[in-house]
């Protein structure tokens, strides 16, 4: 089915949830307990100034205007409403808003989770958003519902683990969600469940590359050792693969400069990764990866998402669409080349470029090598 401004999410919002609805003085109905969770974790909550670039459901949000620009399959299909009869499954990949910019990683992640043997399936899609933009505009009454939706959808599964390649999700989830909605599953990052089922994939296919891996968790506080370990245990399976630590890891991992838009944060991480003699920076984040990987033209690294490496190992890989559209510096010709998909879908093309043209994550200028 197209889709577009006029069939996205946003216009079909209950009013509460609508634009008017964002300012935290509209919260009189919120159940208390998130709203004092937030307080406690030190959430600056307010209303955004531009509800495009705050919330993924937004038409105009680049979580959508990507999916129209970028490549779709059946690979990278998901499902956002709970059937009649979902069946009992083994694990749910959850998706949450953002990596659809980065479809491969969609793409990729379904073939893994297959190739364990595992009955699946993969949830997400803006209308399962987590909550997490409406909670940092001061909604919580907005979030709590989002946050009830998705969880509705998990339970209709009836699943032992919720896997998400979202590591901002999961960190919502594990400091929002399970303290105020006690969900019967366990949530956790797709990391972290493959290091749980390691005898479950095979890696048919060496990667030689010295890796160094960008761990910034914390925008709600910090993370288990748990999960700091788990990527390890995966990735030091890999054959190739040799993993070195970079000045400041785990805990003390440097942030990219998202969303502060400091591109000197970025380079301290690109200099580290070479510093440590590394080839390639692994990254978690979805918005950390589509960030640093502008650091290819400066710096003699590659960077790759972690759902990739283990992909690639396990003979699986699509192709990044997303870092091949950054990387060539032509953001005005890639608009372009999808100008008629975007007008099929009632977009209008100066709103698009303004949004995508300007914004420094994607018309950051590309470097040459020195």
């Amino acid at each position: 089915m197209p889709w577009g401004p006029q069939t996205a999410t946003w216009t079909a919002l209950p009013l509460k949830l609508r634009l008017r609805k964002h300012a935290a003085s509209d919260n009189t109905r919120l159940k208390t307990d998130l709203k004092k969770l937030a307080e406690r974790k030190k959430v600056v909550a307010g209303e955004p100034s531009d509800p495009a670039e705050a919330f993924p459901q937004h038409p105009y949000n680049r979580t959508n205007l990507f999916r129209c620009i970028l490549p779709d399959s059946d690979d990278t299909r998901w499902v956002e409403t709970s059937p009649e009869k979902a069946g009992q499954k083994d694990v749910l990949l959850y998706l949450g808003c953002y990596i659809m910019i980065t479809p491969h990683l969609i793409a990729t992640a379904r073939e893994i989770l297959k190739a364990t043997g595992l009955s699946f399936e993969v949830v997400g899609g803006t209308r399962n958003c987590c909550g997490a933009p409406y909670l940092r505009a001061g909604n919580f009454e907005a979030a709590e519902e989002y946050d009830k939706r998705r969880l509705k959808l998990f339970e209709a599964y009836q699943p032992k683990d919720v896997a998400t390649a979202c590591t901002a999700c999961y960190q919502y989830t594990q400091h929002f969600t399970v303290p105020t909605q006690n969900p019967a599953f366990s949530f956790k990052t797709i990391h972290k469940f493959l290091a749980e089922n390691l005898d479950r994939l095979r890696f048919t296919r060496r990667v030689d590359a010295k890796v160094a891996l960008h761990e910034h968790f914390g925008r709600y506080g910090e993370e288990t050792d748990e999960n700091y370990e788990a990527s390890r245990r995966v990735l030091s399976r890999i054959p190739g693969i040799e993993i070195v630590e970079m000045k400041h890891s785990r805990r003390e991992a440097l942030s990219c400069g998202y969303p502060s838009g400091g591109g000197e944060l970025d380079e301290e991480v690109w200099k580290e990764v070479v510093e440590a003699g590394a080839d390639t920076l692994v990254t978690f984040w979805n918005a950390c990866h589509r960030r640093l990987i502008i650091g290819e033209a400066s710096y003699p690294l590659k960077v790759e998402h972690f759902i990739t490496i283990v992909g690639r190992a396990m003979g699986f890989e699509h192709r990044d669409a997303y870092k091949e559209m950054v990387m060539s510096g032509n953001m005005a010709k890639v608009v372009e080349a999808a100008k008629t998909r975007l007008e099929t879908r009632g977009y209008d093309l100066q709103e698009v470029e303004k949004r995508l043209l300007r914004r420094r994550e994607s018309s950051t200028s590309v470097r040459s090598k020195p």
